[in-house]
C-alpha cells in the first residue's frame, strides 16, 4: 500500500514479480522499470491479485511494458492507470496469455506503445471482462492501436470508450481465432481502420456489438 516502485530491472517483472501469489495492492505508483522478457512493471504467474488506485507509467518489457499474466492469472484491477508504458512485441499496457481471465474496472489505457496491441493483448485462450475503461491515444508499430485477441481469446467490452487510438492496420483490434464482444462502447477516430481480420483459412474471426 502506498507504495512507490521505480527503476527495477529483471528477466521477469521488472518492478514486481508473482507467482502464485494473490496479494492486494492499493495506492502504488509502479514507473520506469523494465523487464527484460515479459512484465516491465508486474509479472503474474498463477496470480490473480487485486490491483487498485495503482498507476503503470513508463515501464518496458518485450511482451507487458505494463504487466503481464501467464497460466490462469486472472488479476482485478479497479481504478488503474496504464499511461505510456512500452513493449517490443505484444501489449504495451497490459499482456494475457494461456487462459489468464483479468477483470478491468474503470482503467485507463493512455499513449501506450507496442508492435501488436499498443494497449493490450489477449492470447492463447484468455478471455477479459472489460468495464468501463478508457483506452485513448494508443499506438501500435504494426497493428491494433487499442488491443489485439488471437487463438481463442474472446473479450467483452462493456460501457467502455476506445479512440483516437492508431497503427499501420487495426486501429482498435487485429483478430485471429477470436470473438470479442462490444456492449454500449464508443468507437471513435481509430485509424486507419477500425478493425483487422485475419485471413488465414485456418483461423474464423467475428465481433459482436450490442447496445
Amino acid at each position: 500500500f502506498n507504495t512507490t516502485i521505480r527503476y527495477c530491472k529483471a528477466m521477469l517483472g521488472g518492478g514486481i514479480a508473482l507467482d502464485t501469489a494473490n496479494i492486494k495492492m492499493n495506492s502504488n505508483l509502479i514507473f520506469d522499470n523494465e523487464g527484460w522478457s515479459d512484465g516491465g512493471g508486474l509479472y503474474c504467474i498463477h496470480s490473480s491479485p487485486l490491483i487498485e488506485n495503482t498507476v503503470f507509467k513508463g515501464n518496458y518489457g518485450s511482451s507487458g511494458g505494463g504487466m503481464a499474466c501467464w497460466y490462469y492469472s486472472s488479476p482485478i484491477l479497479n481504478n488503474v492507470g496504464f499511461t505510456a508504458n512500452d513493449a517490443t512485441i505484444h501489449g504495451g499496457g497490459l499482456f494475457c496469455k494461456y487462459y489468464s481471465n483479468p477483470n478491468l474496472n474503470e482503467v485507463t489505457f493512455k499513449q501506450n506503445t507496442a508492435s501488436y496491441g499498443a494497449a493490450m493483448n489477449f492470447n492463447e485462450n484468455s478471455n477479459p471482462i472489460i468495464f468501463k475503461t478508457s483506452i485513448i491515444g494508443n499506438h501500435s508499430l504494426t497493428s491494433s492501436g487499442a488491443f489485439s485477441c488471437g487463438i481463442n481469446s474472446n473479450p467483452v467490452i462493456i460501457n467502455s470508450t476506445i479512440a483516437g487510438n492508431s497503427s499501420v492496420s487495426g486501429g482498435v483490434s487485429y483478430i485471429y481465432d477470436s470473438h470479442p464482444v462490444f456492449l454500449n462502447c464508443i468507437l471513435w477516430d481509430n485509424e486507419p481502420a477500425a478493425f483487422w481480420f485475419a485471413d488465414w483459412d485456418q483461423y474464423t474471426n467475428a465481433v459482436q456489438f450490442a447496445y
